[in-house]
């Protein structure tokens, strides 16, 4: 193999793991449990605190302890490219006309409206990602106090120049060493 093609390999190889480094980076997440972010809300109910619609456990939901309006927030601690929201209703009656409004970084991005019931999940997936950090969820209509037994937000993690440099390397050093044990004669 002469030089030239032993260019193509490294190129290759670069390229490869920089496309696999980036398709593992873009993969959506879920963020709002990262323990870099905090949690608020307008007011909480007894032990059901902010925080305990965030901990993946629908056994514990945050309460406001009074109808609307009233609100639950997540900072996620940096910016994300936010690419869904999952909030699951916790209400008594456990059918009735509802509205929630979702921020992001302050911004109204959608609003839920209509009948919900008890353990429905609510999702909204945006067209493309929204960048943001903190997102808030907004009930202005219920017929029960306002609370949530899980709230989720998913993003995608941009990728760090370092790890892409890591992958690309790894992947020319993959495909040279390829080339090399061809370029080995058979013994």
């Amino acid at each position: 193999m002469n030089r030239t093609i032993a260019a193509r390999h490294v190129v290759l190889g670069a390229l490869l793991g920089l496309c696999l480094s980036w398709t593992d980076a873009n993969a959506s997440v879920l963020l709002s449990g990262n323990p870099n972010a905090t949690y608020s809300a307008s007011s909480s109910w007894s032990w059901q605190t902010p925080d305990m619609a965030f901990d993946g456990n629908p056994a514990t939901p945050w309460n406001a302890g009074h109808g609307p309006p009233a609100w639950l927030q997540v900072d996620l601690g940096s910016a994300y490219a936010l690419t869904k929201f999952d909030f699951v209703v916790n209400q008594l009656p456990v059918v009735g006309y509802t509205t929630h409004d979702l921020f992001v970084d302050g911004v109204l991005v959608h609003t839920f409206s209509g009948t919900t019931f008890n353990t429905q999940m609510l999702e909204w997936i945006p067209s493309s990602p929204i960048p943001g950090e903190t997102v808030r969820i907004e009930t202005t209509f219920s017929p029960s106090w306002v609370a949530w037994y899980e709230a989720e937000v998913f993003g995608e993690v941009v990728p760090e120049a370092t790890s892409l440099l890591v992958w690309a390397l790894l992947g020319a050093l993959g495909l040279g060493l390829g080339w090399w044990r061809r370029r080995k004669p058979a013994a």
